[in-house]
């Protein structure tokens, strides 16, 4: 009897032993648990700040694009305009030239009779 109650007692102190240890295990892995648990709630808060920082840039490029073909049209505007006024000026040349002809030519006459 003594032996078995040695016996078990050995026993009783092996599975306190083995039931403290199952214990701090059960604490680490909550621990880890927790941790996990956490930086999960950190990366799905990350991952929509994301999505939601893509979205503005997205609206951004758009309104870029739309910008710059707006830009783009009015460019073409302006340089159809500034070749109607070159060729405006050609012509206005031209008929210069042809002023400055005449000017000359009635000079000379004028100074033929004088």
């Amino acid at each position: 009897l003594s032996r078995e109650i040695e016996k078990l007692s050995s026993d009783l102190a092996v599975c306190t032993f083995d039931k403290e240890k199952l214990e701090k295990k059960a604490h680490l892995l909550e621990d880890r648990l927790s941790t996990s648990m956490a930086q999960q709630g950190t990366v799905e808060k990350e991952t929509k700040d994301f999505a939601e920082e893509k979205e503005v840039i997205v609206r951004a490029r758009a309104a870029l694009e739309e910008q710059n073909a707006v830009l783009r049209q009015e460019r073409e505007k302006l340089a159809k305009e500034n070749k109607d006024r070159r060729d405006e000026a050609v012509v206005l040349m031209d008929q210069l030239v042809t002023v400055q002809r005449k000017k000359e030519e009635l000079n000379r006459i004028h100074t033929a009779k004088s």
